[in-house]
């Protein structure tokens, strides 16, 4: 006979999936910067965005994942989290380049750490690019190609 194996945890059975696919966006982004750099922005593109579609988890499931991950908040990213990515003298700089202020050489440093924090959701929900402006940002940003090669 075949029996279920019980259950070790609390966690939802489909917790799993939410984690693999997390660890999945984060494996890809960092291999498009270097082995999948000459992949195609639009490949890359619809392969992050298909990553992107969330599943959906219980609330218990989700604290599992946040103490799996060591991550203090999944999603939104807070203060203190970002000033570990971007320092008070790098947002000045990208808000100097929004107010066109500036040329876009000043934050193109900025941009890999910008793009993952994008391409992992960790902006919020409701921050959105144009389909131009991401294939912009995962071509200079996360496969370090320069403007000219896009």
């Amino acid at each position: 006979m075949v029996r279920a194996l019980p259950r070790q945890s609390k966690v939802d059975a489909d917790a799993w999936l939410t984690a693999f696919v997390g660890d999945t966006k984060r494996r890809l982004l960092s291999l498009l910067s270097g082995p999948f750099r000459g992949m195609s922005i639009r490949l890359a593109l619809a392969v992050l965005e298909g990553l992107n579609s969330r599943t959906v988890t219980s609330k218990e499931a989700e604290k599992e994942l946040t103490k799996r991950d060591g991550v203090a908040s999944r999603g939104k990213i807070q203060v203190d989290e970002l000033s570990y990515y971007l320092t008070l003298h790098d947002l000045k700089r990208l808000e100097l380049y929004g107010r066109n202020l500036c040329d876009h050489h000043l934050v193109t440093d900025l941009l890999p750490a910008v793009a993952r924090l994008y391409f992992l959701s960790r902006l919020g929900d409701a921050f959105s690019l144009s389909s131009v402006q991401a294939a912009l940002l995962c071509g200079i940003g996360v496969q370090s190609r320069k403007v000219d090669d896009l």
